[in-house]
């Protein structure tokens, strides 16, 4: 592996973490590069440019850390542990002290103070109109959650119960937690027997990426803290549309961030209610709208016997007021971030991803 980073300390984390891997059954590509600007990380390849699913990283998921299994500090300017050590291995602590190197060293827990919207909003009103999104958490006042949380949940994954019986929900994924998100990137697959990062088609010199999951520009922003000008979708907001045959389409949630695969990807989860129906979620992709069209159309047929010419009209009509009630949603968010766009980074970024989420509404299903 080679570093470039502008820090001595976080040089050594760096290789001391690669090497703790080896050691421990585990591998590392020798053109696997890791560079730091500024306190930002990412990582790229030097051989092999192009070539997609080679292994750069991997290793056996004992390895990973359980990081919700440890008390935290309450410090605004450095993350240290105070309790829930004892249960740690020696390597899973020697990558403990490596990763709280890295993290505190280039400043970590005021990136994630300035960058998340749930650390970074102050206006009620703002927050009261992100919270209707999808993320209730905004919903409480400015300061109710911690940057702790925050960069936790950036550099973990969510891992099943271990063998052992231990079930934290949050372990540390060494090296893999450096790598940035692009839809173009490798797809996180979880294997029961390794942890691992590879190749994507877009992988060189400059950049190799991970892909997150289906992740919209707005869960990028909220849950990472970036704007993405890439995402090729748009997860609906929780909202409701009312048909004269349909009735009242409401959609409850966000779509799963490992969706099924395939057209499976287009059918969200419809269930019959005494006014119409309910949608676990809805997402706004390319070439999917007929797709939706003829399964809420279908759905309507079995339960009203009306006409295919019906179902389908009644459907389009379902869908546009919800693209509607979308773009309505963020529009709103404009005039809400608008008064302090130039002034403030964190209603800057907000006011680029609510752009970016219209545009691609408009481009897709309008």
């Amino acid at each position: 592996m080679r570093v470039e980073v502008s820090h001595r300390d976080t040089a050594s984390a760096l290789v001391n973490t690669a090497d703790a891997i080896r050691a421990n059954g585990g591998f590392v590509a020798d053109d696997f590069l890791v560079r730091e600007v500024d306190g930002h990380f990412s990582c790229a390849i030097s051989d092999q440019i192009g070539e997609v699913g080679r292994p750069l990283v991997s290793y056996p998921p004992r390895l990973t850390v359980p990081l919700s299994a440890i008390t935290w500090s309450t410090s605004d300017d450095a993350l240290e542990p105070v309790a829930g050590l004892g249960g740690l291995t020696t390597v899973q602590r020697e990558f403990l002290d490596d990763w709280l190197t890295l993290v505190n060293v280039t400043g970590k827990l005021a990136q994630m103070r300035s960058l998340i919207p749930n650390l970074a909003v102050n206006d009620v009103s703002l927050r009261l109109h992100l919270a209707h999104a999808g993320y209730p958490d905004l919903a409480e006042p400015a300061g109710a959650a911690t940057a702790h949380d925050a960069l936790i949940r950036t550099h973990s994954l969510r891992m099943p119960p271990q063998k052992d019986g231990a079930g934290e929900t949050w372990r540390l994924i060494p090296l893999k937690h450096l790598v940035n998100h692009h839809p173009s990137g490798a797809e996180q697959l979880l294997q029961p027997s390794l942890v691992t990062v590879s190749t994507s088609a877009t992988s060189d010199e400059i950049e190799t990426f991970e892909n997150y999951g289906d992740l919209d520009a707005m869960q990028l922003l909220m849950l990472f803290g970036f704007v993405d000008d890439a995402s090729p979708l748009v997860h609906s907001i929780p909202t409701a549309a009312v048909g004269s045959s349909l009735g009242c389409v409401r959609v409850i949630g966000r779509a799963p961030r490992n969706p099924r695969p395939g057209h499976l990807q287009n059918v969200p989860n419809l269930t019959p209610t005494t006014d119409g129906f309910q949608l676990g979620h809805l997402t706004l992709r390319q070439r999917n709208r007929e797709s939706l069209v003829g399964y809420l159309a279908m759905a309507l047929r079995a339960r009203t016997g009306c006409s295919r010419r019906t179902a389908v009209m009644g459907a389009e009509d379902i869908l546009d007021q919800l693209a509607q009630s979308n773009l309505d949603y963020y529009r709103r968010l404009d005039e809400l971030a608008a008064p302090a766009t130039g002034t403030d980074p964190i209603l800057a970024m907000i006011a680029a991803v609510s752009r970016r989420q219209q545009e691609r509404i408009t481009a897709m299903w309008r």
